[in-house]
């Protein structure tokens, strides 16, 4: 699959960001449901974005 990023040849690739470690046990929790459920798939694309986990104010745990 090819992704069309706009006019300019290199792909657009965010580097990663560090995952406090109190966080890091519901992010992997929600990815790995994410991945049962396929609402994600891995990848080995060139293009790439951050999750951004962001505590609530219930204290539950959203990803951007």
């Amino acid at each position: 699959q090819r992704i069309n990023s706009g006019p300019t040849e290199n792909p657009i690739k965010q580097g990663a960001r560090r995952i406090l470690l109190h966080l890091l046990q519901e992010v992997n929790k929600q990815v790995n449901g994410m991945l049962k459920r396929d609402v994600i798939k891995p990848s080995n694309s060139p293009l790439a974005s951050p999750v951004v986990p962001v505590r609530k104010n219930d204290e539950s745990v959203l990803l951007h």
